[in-house]
């Protein structure tokens, strides 16, 4: 992830010590160091030298003892490392680079070649515009989704990078916008407490219908209600505006080792260590995960990991405002949000759709080989607001109807004029005759 400042640098996991242990395979596959060929070259002299003196050993107890005594004999050389030449021999023909590289890939849990095809979308309406692109990469699954919805008000965006399975993530793409729109709060138009109860509620919802799942899922969302902007966050996915090109962020980042974070997680019952939760989520905030949401003693929201989101709100300016982003942190992990920002506002100013800005961003963050960053699942939705200013729709039914009244009472007129007109000129007409 990024490095603010003020903080101290992560220190390495064992899933980074693991990926970081692949990648010197990777590297030492394509440059071999020769002290390592002269280590194994006395290796080897030492075993012949071994396997030499064994050899008429095992034959005179073979000659003297019989079959048992040798195989007697050949174990116990072969525990004292006597044959230790035999054990390279079978090694070099059965064991390759190939299966020990085949094998970290697997503990990395990344392939030998990303997948690079891609789910789009792109759609608009007269307030906005939106495209959307998520890609696989080098990981051995997908496990993000997105939800993207236009309305005749706006929009509702978020993007939700599951892990340790799909199934929480691809739930909350499909229903988390319903569970919103259904609270009280977005009837009453109090936007921020419905995005809140929105939250809980769905994650209420799948401990009781799935509560042995082990999937879980960070969850970045932003709702867009005429010239109000509301992010809700629980995770570190993240949600960066532009406004007059620079990057304003509208998220923060839910970790294990923040102050906050942490003592949450303690009153919990549970324990920070190597900087995740018990050792093992790097995350503190998360729908799903309910593994760490079992202590009955306290409120579901102060759970070790909470669903629990972080809501903004901010008043969109039309004026100064040109982009929206959301982003897993398969793209934060690899550029920070000024540098986003940059890569991505010149693609638009040109007149590159929405949604070959967000192809180009990922390609940009994808690793060149299967270890180290940018080898994670990638997904972006990038929102542009258009100028005019928003009329709400009962606003623009009035406003249609005075035009169309304005427009009857003006051909009334008109007609009615035309038939004073007429009725004068008929007069006139019978006054000649």
């Amino acid at each position: 992830m990024q490095q603010r400042q003020g903080t101290a640098p992560t220190p390495i996991t064992p899933a980074a010590q693991r990926a970081l242990a692949a990648q010197r395979l990777f590297h030492a596959q394509q440059q071999p160091a020769p002290a390592q060929h002269g280590n194994a070259f006395q290796t080897f002299l030492r075993s012949l030298f071994l396997f030499i003196l064994t050899l008429p050993l095992l034959f005179i107890v073979a000659r003297q003892f019989g079959l048992a005594a040798l195989l007697v004999a050949t174990f116990v050389v072969y525990k004292l490392g006597c044959l230790q030449l035999v054990t390279l021999g079978l090694r070099w023909l059965f064991v390759s680079d190939a299966s020990a590289y085949k094998d970290a890939l697997r503990r990395a849990d990344t392939m030998a070649q990303p997948i690079t095809s891609k789910e789009s979308e792109f759609k608009e309406n007269h307030l906005l515009s939106f495209g959307y692109s998520a890609m696989q990469g080098w990981r051995r699954s997908m496990e993000d989704a997105h939800t993207a919805v236009l309305e005749p008000y706006g929009g509702f965006f978020a993007v939700f990078d599951g892990h340790s399975g799909s199934t929480v993530a691809q739930f909350c793409g499909q229903n988390l916008y319903r569970f919103i729109t259904k609270t009280a709060a977005f009837e009453a138009k109090s936007f921020g407490k419905a995005m809140y109860d929105g939250f809980m509620n769905i994650d209420k919802h799948l401990h009781k219908n799935q509560p042995r799942d082990r999937s879980g899922c960070t969850a970045v969302s932003l709702l867009i209600h005429g010239e109000d902007l509301v992010c809700a966050n629980a995770g570190d996915s993240r949600c960066v505006l532009c406004r007059d090109g620079e990057a304003i962020p509208l998220s923060n980042d839910h970790k294990p080792y923040t102050p906050t974070e942490q003592m949450r997680i303690e009153r919990a019952g549970g324990y920070v260590w190597n900087r995740r939760v018990n050792g093992i989520l790097a995350l503190s905030r998360a729908i799903g995960d309910f593994m760490f949401k079992t202590n009955p003693q306290i409120a579901w929201e102060e759970q070790a990991v909470t669903a629990s989101p972080e809501v903004k709100l901010i008043k969109l300016d039309r004026a100064r405002d040109e982009f929206v982003i959301l982003a897993c942190d398969g793209i934060w992990d690899v550029l920070t949000n000024e540098q986003v920002i940059e890569f991505v506002r010149p693609l638009l100013a040109k007149g590159v759709p929405p949604i070959e800005v967000c192809d180009k961003l990922m390609h940009q963050c994808l690793s060149p080989h299967p270890f180290g960053l940018g080898c994670d699942n990638m997904s972006v939705v990038i929102v542009t607001f258009k100028k005019q200013p928003y009329q709400s729709p009962l606003v623009q039914n009035v406003s249609n109807a005075a035009s169309a009244a304005s427009v009857a009472n003006s051909s009334s007129n008109s007609s009615f004029r035309d038939g004073q007109t007429s009725v004068a000129a008929s007069t006139t007409d019978e006054k000649e005759d």
